[in-house]
């Protein structure tokens, strides 16, 4: 089976709140106005949500391997694969498998929490996985929310992985090893790049914004 893959790591997101968009119109709803002095709690509330966070700024010094994998300092970061394949017979296919950890408070909160309980929500893990049949015309999909919990999910340098119950993607020397079971498809897919992983933006940082922060440090694998 041939293959041409690419994979997006973007292991520190930091987007610090912003106030809601004035006359915004809904499906079904009227258009208002807000007037300034009435988004600013609101804008309050959303930076607060980062508080213990760091942000992701320039000059952050990468380390590889490593910043391949978990970085709990961080509010968001997500592993995104996205290819093509194409069996011995010719039938094409597109793939994706993408997973997401999104912390539940900051990194300092943890080391002494008021619930002990293995099954605190430190983080949470989404993931999801699809299989396109271009000739067949088909597409299916799954998705899953998991807390990290007792080992659920999670994504470990030291164990080299990324996963969220039986999905993984784990690294075993230079190569990937890519695997989702859903409901009506399986993905078992071992990736080895083509080229150098790359780094987006500028010193360390690809803009998402105009404001302090509002940015991520994002690392591709091009060609897998």
């Amino acid at each position: 089976m041939s293959r041409a893959a690419w994979l997006w790591l973007i292991p520190a997101l930091g987007l610090p709140g912003q106030s809601p968009r004035a006359n915004v119109t809904e499906p079904g709803r009227s258009q208002s106005r807000v007037r300034p002095e009435q988004r600013r709690p609101a804008a309050t509330e959303a930076r607060s949500a980062f508080t213990g966070f760091r942000p992701a700024l320039p000059g952050y010094r990468y380390s590889f391997p490593r910043d391949h994998f978990e970085h709990p300092e961080f509010r968001t970061e997500w592993w995104y694969y996205t290819g093509n394949l194409r069996t011995a017979g010719g039938r094409r296919y597109g793939f994706q498998l993408v997973f997401f950890r999104q912390a539940g408070r900051p990194e300092s909160a943890r080391a002494k929490p008021e619930n002990p309980s293995a099954w605190r929500v430190d983080d949470l893990y989404l993931a999801h996985a699809a299989l396109t049949d271009i000739d067949g015309r088909r597409f299916h999909y799954q998705k899953r929310l998991n807390r990290a919990g007792p080992g659920i999910a999670g994504a470990s340098f030291a164990e080299r992985r990324i996963w969220n119950g039986n999905w993984s993607a784990r690294w075993e020397g230079p190569s990937q090893l890519l695997e989702a079971t859903a409901e009506d498809f399986r993905l078992r897919l071992r990736l080895a790049p083509l080229k150098p992983h790359v780094i987006h933006g500028v010193d360390g940082v690809s803009r998402k914004g105009a404001a302090a922060g509002a940015a991520s440090h994002y690392v591709s694998f091009t060609r897998l």
